[in-house]
């Protein structure tokens, strides 16, 4: 098994755990991280990058450019979700890429309850 490097979290991020959403042939990334957490939307919205980590492996990092209500108006693609929020953005700066993507998330930061994780944030 190969040894990832471990992230070094320097900026205000929310780690996402998509590995119930993101089926590789099926969905986009930025799809299966973008919809429907249970985070606090204050919380969330001082994220500066979004990860997306998929088996403890980040896999993508994202700029929210607003959290919305997962509601089937606001995400008409992806119906609702009670009581959880979406973001809509875009994937982030190829310099905040090189910083995370391909990095394993530590164990201290593994998400609550298996699903998302707030850093310095």
């Amino acid at each position: 098994m190969e040894t990832l490097k471990k992230a070094d979290i320097q900026h205000k991020a929310l780690i996402l755990v998509v590995n119930r959403n993101w089926d590789r042939r099926q969905s986009s990334l930025y799809e299966a991280a973008c919809f429907a957490w249970k985070v606090k939307k204050s919380r969330a919205e001082r994220a500066e990058v979004i990860l997306a980590s998929y088996n403890r492996r980040i896999v993508g990092a994202f700029i929210a450019e607003e959290w919305l209500e997962a509601t089937a108006e606001n995400f008409p693609s992806r119906g609702t979700g009670s009581n959880r929020y979406g973001f809509i953005g875009r994937e982030a700066s190829p310099d905040i890429q090189n910083l995370y993507v391909g990095k394993r998330v530590s164990d201290e930061l593994r998400g609550y309850g298996g699903s998302f994780r707030y850093v310095n944030c």
